[in-house]
C-alpha cells in the first residue's frame, strides 16, 4: 500500500470514528469525563482502538446551564494525553467541542480550533461577550475562520461572529445559513447586509446588537 492510499484511509477512519463519536456526545452516551490540563473533555474509545475527545463544559453536562470555565486565550489542543478505559495513558484525538462549550465563559478573548476538530455543536460560543478573535488551523477541512468570524469550510453557514466587530457586515454571498445567535453581543455592528442566497436564519441571531439600524 502506498503513501497517499494509507493516508487517505488513515483519514477516513478518523472521520468514521468521529461520526460515530459526535453523535455519541449529542446523545450523552459512553463519553467519560476527564480534566485535562484548563480544558474539560468526554473521553471516547472505539472499536477501531480509535481514541477522541469532545471538549465540553465543566460540569461535562452540555448543556446550557453554563460552565464560565474558560478565559482569556484558548488554544484547543489537537490531541491530548489521558488514562484510557484499562487505565492506560493514551493519544486522544479532539474532534469536537460540545453543545454550549464556552456558553457563559465571558472572559475570553480569542479561540484557536485545531485541523482535528470536526464537529462544532449548537451555540457553543453562546455569551462569549468579550471574543475578540477566532481562528481556525489552515489544514483544517471541515471549518474555516476569516475576518473573525466562523463559517464551516465551504462558507455556506455562518456559525459566530466575534463581539468586535464595527459597523457595517456584509455576510458573504455563498452563505445559506447563519447560527443561533451568531451576532449575539455584537454591539457596534450598525449595519449588516444578507446575501440574497440565506435561506435559514435560526433563533436570536441579532440578539443584543443594540446598535443595529
Amino acid at each position: 500500500m502506498n503513501k497517499p492510499t494509507r493516508q487517505f484511509l488513515s483519514t477516513m477512519l478518523l472521520f468514521l470514528t468521529a461520526s460515530a463519536s459526535w453523535s455519541d456526545a449529542k446523545a450523552g452516551i459512553g463519553g467519560r469525563p476527564a480534566h485535562v490540563g484548563n480544558f474539560y473533555f468526554l473521553l471516547f474509545d472505539n472499536d477501531f482502538d480509535t481514541h477522541t475527545a469532545v471538549l465540553t463544559t465543566k460540569n461535562y453536562a452540555g448543556d446550557a446551564t453554563g460552565s464560565n470555565s474558560y478565559s482569556s486565550n484558548v488554544v484547543i489542543p489537537a490531541t491530548i494525553k489521558a488514562e484510557n478505559k484499562y487505565n492506560e495513558m493514551t493519544t486522544y484525538t479532539v474532534i469536537g467541542i460540545d453543545n454550549y462549550a464556552f456558553y457563559g465563559s465571558t472572559s475570553i478573548k480569542s479561540v484557536d480550533i485545531p485541523k482535528t476538530v470536526v464537529s462544532i455543536g449548537k451555540m457553543a460560543f453562546e455569551d462569549c461577550t468579550s471574543l475578540e478573535q477566532i481562528t481556525v488551523d489552515p489544514g483544517n477541512q471541515k471549518y474555516y475562520a476569516k475576518d473573525n468570524v466562523l463559517y464551516d469550510f465551504a462558507q455556506t453557514e455562518l456559525i459566530v461572529c466575534a463581539k468586535t466587530k464595527t459597523g457595517k457586515f456584509t455576510v458573504p454571498g455563498d452563505v445559506q445559513k447563519i447560527d443561533e445567535y451568531a451576532f449575539q453581543g455584537c454591539t457596534e455592528i450598525t449595519e449588516i447586509v444578507l446575501p440574497s442566497g440565506l435561506k435559514n436564519s435560526e433563533e436570536g441571531v441579532f440578539s443584543g446588537c443594540s446598535k443595529l439600524t
